[in-house]
């Protein structure tokens, strides 16, 4: 598995950045920095990574290209499908929706059901000028134990309700994601920093995504379609990113 989010964690993490623009009816663009530290995995050592994550939110759509997940994924609600991008060999990988792993992935995936628990807690803090509450969200899935640091902002009109139809349309066909989905969407507010620390494999790492910029504007041409060239893949790789 990467040392990142798998790139089903980070459409989440898009997902609910998301939900105010969703609301709004108009494109916008939100930019976030990650990082993830060095770490040594089962004897092989992997340098600190830094990336960014672009994020466009227009009506029933969403673009998000993670440098560092090596992933794109291409959610279009008024075409009732789910694009996932893979720009190294130029393959995609579709769904309808509710999004639908491949059997082999389904399969494996019905064996190791997470525990999911989200508390929200009153503990305060401002970043990038916003003023933000502490939500903690703890994973535990594969062998693996997963800590993840919310802090959201209400400040910014986030609709629950709007965020709720988004992840039961994309979710709602797997029931392990059903519940990390619906777990995940009752946070309220919008997370401008997510810290994560995971323990695996004897190994302890951490990771951080916080939001830099979000702007109102036109998204390219182009933006929320599979690019000309890639070629379509009946197989998904979780590990891949």
């Amino acid at each position: 598995m990467s040392r990142a989010l798998p790139w089903i964690g980070r459409l989440l993490v898009a997902v609910l950045a998301a939900v105010p623009a969703l609301a709004s009816g108009q494109d916008v663009y939100i930019e976030s920095k990650t990082h993830t530290d060095s770490v040594k995995l089962m004897g092989r050592s992997v340098p600190a990574q830094d990336g960014v994550s672009r994020t466009w939110i227009g009506d029933n759509r969403i673009a998000i290209a993670d440098d560092a997940a090596g992933t794109s994924v291409i959610f279009r609600q008024d075409q009732n499908k789910m694009f996932v991008l893979f720009p190294k060999d130029q393959t995609y990988y579709e769904s309808t929706l509710p999004f639908q792993f491949p059997a082999e992935i389904n399969q494996m995936m019905s064996m190791m059901k997470p525990e999911i628990t989200v508390t929200p807690t009153t503990e305060a803090r401002t970043v990038n000028g916003f003023g933000t509450t502490l939500t903690k969200v703890a994973i535990k899935m594969m062998g693996q134990d997963i800590a993840m640091d919310y802090w959201v902002s209400k400040d910014l009109g986030v609709s629950s309700d709007q965020l709720r139809k988004v992840t039961q349309a994309m979710f709602t066909g797997n029931p392990m994601l059903k519940e990390l989905g619906d777990k995940m969407g009752s946070i309220e507010g919008y997370p401008v920093r997510i810290d994560t620390r995971i323990s695996a494999m004897g190994s302890t790492f951490a990771s951080w995504q916080e939001v830099q910029k979000v702007e109102r504007k036109a998204a390219p041409a182009g933006t929320y379609e599979v690019p000309a060239g890639y070629k379509k893949t009946e197989k998904l790789q979780m590990g891949r990113a």
